[in-house]
């Protein structure tokens, strides 16, 4: 059986990884030279023995935006309410951590997640098995296993490590649903005010374009 580990932090994946490998724990480079994959064995009680590999994100992994044609000046700012989202990686490094996360999930029987105990550590929990069931179908909200501790003393982390449950969906969708008003909700004002000032005060425009 092989378990993928995957914290919020590198520096957490890094102390979870050593806490549970008894500090035998072989250690491989990413693509992002901060990200790194720890391998270990460890006994967990619901599973049995088991190859881990402990990884890391840097927080949000993907972020949601409008699709190229809602651009500014391309639509009504009352059409954003209804625009169609989509879902991208934030930047470079956060494609090459997803692709880390894809790549080590294929290998992997159970996503295991190790995110921050709050709403918005559910949300990245989610953001991460959502880039590991690309090439592992067996990964669902159903089979993720999410360790819940709130420190790094070492039996903490044990006792976090054998009594996982299941990520929140509730959590979950509180979070995207806040991101959704946010993205909408700020973006259509800010366009609108933008293009009332201008319109208001052309003069002051001209004179300074950058507004």
């Amino acid at each position: 059986m092989r378990v993928l580990c995957v914290a919020e932090k590198p520096a957490i994946a890094k102390a979870v990884a050593f806490i549970l490998g008894g500090g035998r724990v072989s250690t491989r480079q990413t693509k992002v030279g901060w990200i790194k994959n720890y391998d270990f064995e460890f006994n967990f009680p619901q599973f049995g023995s088991c190859e881990v590999t402990m990884t890391a994100v840097t927080g949000h992994i993907t972020t949601i935006d409008f699709p190229e044609n809602y651009g500014w000046g391309k639509c009504e700012h009352s059409s954003l309410f209804e625009a169609p989202i989509l879902t991208r990686f934030t930047d470079k490094n956060s494609m090459n951590i997803a692709k880390n996360i894809t790549d080590e999930a294929s290998r992997s029987n159970i996503l295991m997640i190790w995110t921050d105990c709050d709403r918005e550590g559910e949300y990245i929990g989610y953001e991460i098995m959502e880039q590991a069931k690309k090439k592992n179908p067996s990964i669902n909200l159903e089979t993720t296993q999410r360790a819940h501790f709130s420190h790094l003393e070492r039996s903490h982390v044990i006792r976090a490590a054998c009594n996982t449950t299941k990520l929140d969906q509730k959590a979950i969708d509180a979070v995207l649903t806040r991101m959704e008003l946010d993205l909408r909700t700020g973006s259509s004002f800010t366009r609108l005010l933008t293009d009332l000032f201008r319109r208001t005060f052309k003069t002051l425009y001209r004179r300074n374009s950058g507004i």
